[in-house]
C-alpha cells in the first residue's frame, strides 16, 4: 500500500527550505564568536565555510545539508562574510564527501545535535497528538515537528520519516475524534444514524440530505417541514455536548466533508482526490453500517506492521 502523502511537494519543500531573507538570515545564521573560533579551527577555507553551512542549517531548518546540494548564494555570502572567507570555495567542499561526514560528527560532538532515536521517535509521536487533534492541516503538524526537533537539538531525518511521522499523528486524531463522538451510543442510536442514510420515501436523496435541505422560502410549508426535519433529528437524541471535547478545527472538518463529499466505495471523495482518513460514511450496496462504521476509523495505521 502506498505510504500516506499529507504534505505537497512544495509544501515539503517550504519545510526544509534554507533562509534567504536577510532578517532571516541575521536571525538564524549569526555565529557567535565562540561559534567562529571552533569553525577556523577546521583545514582550508572550503572546510571552514562548509563546516559553518552545516551548522547553520542544523539550526535551521534543523536539518543536514545533502550531499550536492546547491546552497543558495544569499546564504554562503553571509556566512562567508562573517569568516572573511570566499563564497566561491564551497565548491571544493561538495566534492570531499569523507569530509562531510567527518564533520558531520564534530557537529555533534561539539554543539550537542544529535540523530532521532527510536525513544525520541515514540515521545515526539505522543508529543504530536494534541497538535494533530488541534489541526486539520499536514504542514501545521509538520512545521511544528521541525520546531520542536530543532528545540530538542535533534537533527531532523529524512523525509519520508518526517512525513510519516505527522501522517501517523493525523491518523491517530482522527481515530480518537471519532471514537469521542461515538462512545456511548446506544444500538438505538446508531440504528436510528443508520437510518438517515436510507433513500426517503417517495423521494430520490437520502433521508439525511432532505433534513440538511433548507426548508424554503418562509411560510406554513416550509415551516412544517422544518419541524418535521427537527423531529427527525432530535428523535435519535444525541446531546450536542458530545462535541464539546472535540476542537473545532476538526468539527469543522467532518461538516466540510459532509457537504462536500460523495460517497464513493465508501470512502470520503472531494473533486477527484479521495481522502485517505478514516472512513466516515457508507455504500449503500455494501450493508456497512454507519453507526458502526462511519465513525470508526478503518484507514491503516502507517506505523503498523503486521506480525510475522
Amino acid at each position: 500500500m502506498p505510504r500516506r502523502r499529507v504534505l505537497t511537494d512544495a509544501q515539503v519543500e517550504a519545510l526544509l527550505a534554507l533562509p534567504t531573507a536577510e532578517p532571516d538570515l541575521i536571525q538564524h545564521y549569526s555565529l557567535s564568536p565562540r561559534e567562529v573560533a571552533v569553525i577556523m579551527k577546521r583545514r582550508r577555507p572550503h572546510n571552514q565555510l562548509g563546516f559553518a553551512l552545516q551548522l547553520c542549517a542544523l539550526r535551521f531548518p534543523g536539518r543536514l545539508l545533502r550531499p550536492g546540494e546547491v546552497v543558495p548564494i544569499e546564504v554562503a555570502a553571509f556566512v562567508a562574510e562573517q569568516l572573511d572567507l570566499d563564497p566561491g570555495s564551497l565548491a571544493d567542499y561538495a566534492t570531499r564527501a569523507p569530509t562531510r561526514y567527518d564533520q558531520l560528527d564534530a557537529l555533534r560532538d561539539l554543539f550537542g545535535f544529535r540523530s532521532l532515536s527510536q525513544p525520541d521517535r515514540k515521545e515526539l509521536s505522543t508529543w504530536l497528538l494534541p497538535i494533530a487533534l488541534a489541526s486539520v492541516s499536514g504542514m501545521a503538524v509538520a512545521s511544528a515537528l521541525m520546531v520542536e526537533l530543532r528545540r530538542r537539538g535533534i537533527a531532523a531525518p529524512g523525509v519520508t520519516v518526517v512525513e510519516r511521522m505527522v501522517a501517523t499523528a493525523l491518523l491517530r486524531a482522527e481515530r480518537q475524534v471519532a471514537d469521542t463522538l461515538s462512545r456511548g451510543l446506544t444500538e438505538p442510536q446508531r440504528a436510528a444514524l443508520d437510518a438517515l442514510l436510507e433513500i426517503r420515501k417517495g423521494d430520490s436523496v437520502s433521508i439525511l440530505a432532505w433534513a440538511r435541505h433548507s426548508a424554503g422560502a418562509p411560510g406554513h410549508r416550509s415551516l412544517a417541514r422544518l419541524i418535521e426535519q427537527l423531529k427527525i433529528l432530535r428523535a435519535i437524541g444525541i446531546n450536542e455536548n458530545r462535541v464539546a471535547a472535540v476542537h473545532p478545527q476538526r468539527i469543522k472538518q467532518l461538516a466540510q466533508e459532509g457537504s462536500l463529499a460523495r460517497s464513493i466505495g465508501g470512502c470520503p471523495v472531494q473533486g477527484d482526490i479521495v481522502q485517505d482518513r478514516p472512513a466516515r460514511c457508507r455504500d449503500a450496496g455494501n450493508g456497512r453500517s454507519a453507526g458502526r462504521s462511519a465513525l470508526s476509523p478503518c484507514a491503516p495505521d502507517p506505523d503498523h506492521r503486521p506480525p510475522q
